[in-house]
């Protein structure tokens, strides 16, 4: 049997609802091809059957290389390991081979790109990754908790910009703060409005405890 047909729509639909256990029954006596293939590793790992997980992975990506969902997968190893290097080249490959209608697969991706800059301390750069993912899959929580972190109280009580800034500690609060209300038409624009905020950053002066201006 394979689960390329109607066997690949129903364990999805039964992963989908956390039913991770009848999903792996589904689809490991079954033929799989590289999508069922990658949806059983998802299956495997949520059942913490890591190694079962990591051999469909090797065999998928032997066969295909290029696979955009299966590098996307492999990204997510790989930043659990914390080898950011070999994560980026992943997730560039998913980034290449995923296509614009895939607006799911594409809100995670950019969740794990807000996640490897995160690590980087690239926290600018952190913010813009997960407020795309949100942009592309408003139910994407997790990239809502994770700009959630960045949030102040006080800036809801605050008239300007300005006064955010001598309220934050970094400009990424500032940035995901503002960028809440905001829609982008592109990650350009986006990235344009970030700069903006930083330039606002530095030219506004600020005074760290005991009267010395923070450093950049």
């Amino acid at each position: 049997m394979s689960a390329a047909g109607g066997g690949f729509e129903a364990a999805e639909r039964l992963a989908l609802e956390g039913e991770f256990e009848k999903a792996f029954e589904l689809l490991a006596p079954r033929e799989r091809d590289a999508r069922a293939g990658c949806l059983y590793v998802s299956v495997c790992r949520m059942l913490k059957k890591a190694a079962e997980a990591k051999r469909e992975l090797e065999k998928i990506l032997a066969a295909h290389p290029s696979h955009a969902r299966a590098n996307h997968l492999q990204a997510m190893e790989l930043l659990d390991a914390g080898r950011l290097g070999d994560a980026e080249a992943c997730l560039r490959r998913a980034e290449a081979g995923y296509q614009p209608e895939q607006t799911g697969e594409l809100s995670e991706l950019h969740l794990d790109w807000g996640n490897l800059h995160f690590e980087r301390k690239d926290t600018i750069q952190a913010v813009l990754s997960w407020r795309r993912a949100l942009g592309l899959a408003p139910t994407n929580e997790a990239a809502r908790k994770n700009l959630e972190q960045f949030e102040d109280p006080r800036f809801e009580e605050t008239a300007t910009v300005n006064e955010m800034i001598l309220l934050a500690s970094h400009p990424s609060q500032v940035l995901a703060h503002l960028m809440r209300a905001r829609e982008f038409k592109s990650p350009g624009e986006a990235q344009e409005f970030a700069d903006y905020v930083l330039s606002l950053w530095n030219n506004t002066p600020r005074r760290a405890p005991g009267g010395e201006s923070p450093s950049r």
